[in-house]
Formats: structure tokens, sequence, C-alpha cells
């Protein structure tokens, strides 16, 4: 699997590729039981690649086993982490 991120920032995960579009679905870092992994969200679009070199993106390879579900039960605790609360 193929992170994005753009001047330094993790913008999400290319799910998809047909042609020139890219499906990218929104993706973020957390900390679950100390371990840095990539929690995906359920927003995704399709994106132009012509888009996308105009922001000059950086794509690299992820580990699978780097992308985990999030615990329904740290639901509260992982909203706070996403908005920063």
């Amino acid at each position: 699997m193929k992170a994005i991120y753009v001047a330094g920032k993790l913008i999400g995960v290319i799910v998809e590729r047909q042609k020139n579009t890219l499906l990218i679905r929104k993706a973020f870092k957390t900390y679950l039981d100390d371990k840095e992994v990539t929690a995906l969200t359920g927003e995704a679009m399709y994106v132009d690649e012509k888009v996308l070199d105009e922001v000059d993106p950086r794509i690299v390879e992820v580990e699978n086993d780097l992308i985990e579900p999030i615990n329904i039960e740290r639901r509260v605790d992982f909203v706070r982490e996403f908005v920063n609360v």
C-alpha cells in the first residue's frame, strides 16, 4: 500500500489507481499501544494525477501491518486525538 504526503504531512493512502486517476483515502498518524500506526478514515476521493503533480507529493510504500483498525473502545480518545483536543 502507498501513502501520499504533501508538504511533509500525510494526507492519505492510495487505494486504487486507474489510468491518470487515484482513489485516495484520507489517513493520519496516531499511536496505539505505544506503536505509531496509520489510521484510515471513511473519507475518500478521486484525484487526477496532474493535480497532485502541481503540489509535488511524496509517495512512499507502507507496510500493511502499520495500518490497523481502530479499537472502538477507544473511540472518545481517538476522536480527541484526531481533532487535537
